[in-house]
């Protein structure tokens, strides 16, 4: 028999991570990270989806924590570029081909009761940003009518918890 394989697959482009503690400010602790990640070629040699949904052209997180005391404070805004449903488009209208850039902010608060308990409340999604919706074709492989992989479908969660160390 014949065994057909894939074409193979590469992916190359730019990581970059950078943090600075802020030290004192006010009576607390600031630190903010950055992670961003930069897309120059993603997939087949013949065929760069850059750009496309899965592959946007940057994406980045911003983390801010503070803490004083015993209180953290803690944001996430998570971003990324717009992109094309299909790079190579010979299915959808260009304007069901363009998908919005996405934007979420997490934030988390926690307080430290004694050495071994802590209690934490937060939200995802916070500004409860609604997904994309896509053409047909996603549409119909799925409920939420977008892409779950790339989009918030949920929407804003909130939570609490405890700790409890033993």
């Amino acid at each position: 028999g014949t065994i057909n394989l894939p074409a193979k697959s590469e992916y190359s482009g730019v990581d970059v991570e950078t943090a600075y503690q802020f030290g004192q400010v006010g009576p607390g602790d600031l630190m903010v990270t950055l992670g961003a990640n930069f897309i120059i070629h993603a997939g087949r040699k013949d065929n760069n989806q850059k750009g496309q949904l899965l592959y946007p052209d940057y994406r980045f997180n911003l983390n801010v924590d503070y803490s004083f005391n015993n209180v953290d404070l803690f944001a996430t805004w998570r971003y990324r570029a717009e992109s094309k449903d299909r790079v190579n488009n010979t299915v959808n209208a260009p304007n069901l081909n363009t998908m919005k850039a996405a934007s979420y902010l997490d934030v988390r608060a926690s307080y430290r009761a004694t050495d071994t308990v802590q209690f934490y409340v937060g939200a995802t999604n916070l500004f409860d940003a609604s997904p994309q919706l896509m053409g047909f074709s996603h549409a119909s492989r799925n409920t939420a009518g977008t892409n779950g992989t790339v989009y918030d479908v949920i929407g804003r969660q909130v939570f609490a918890g405890l700790n409890v160390d033993f």
